[in-house]
């Protein structure tokens, strides 16, 4: 694993987020960088734009995370 997917969510307050790029995230997510292009694509993650290239905040991945938990059952008695 390199240093920089160990250091996903080290900031501090009042620093800016850190920027994730699409093999990060996808790193993260155990899938494919054509995976994430593809929640894009559908609008199911959100990202920012600097030029060029798309970058992630952990809020984003936060967000899409949240998004599809799915909460347990209850047992009936």
């Amino acid at each position: 694993m390199s240093d920089q997917s160990q250091r996903v969510d080290r900031s501090h307050p009042g620093e800016s987020p850190r920027l994730l790029s699409k093999e990060q995230v996808a790193g993260l997510l155990c899938t494919t960088p054509r995976h994430v292009e593809r929640l894009i694509e559908d609008g199911r993650l959100g990202h920012v734009r600097v030029g060029r290239f798309v970058r992630f905040t952990m809020d984003d991945i936060n967000e899409y995370l949240a998004a599809g938990h799915v909460a347990p059952r209850t047992v009936q008695p």
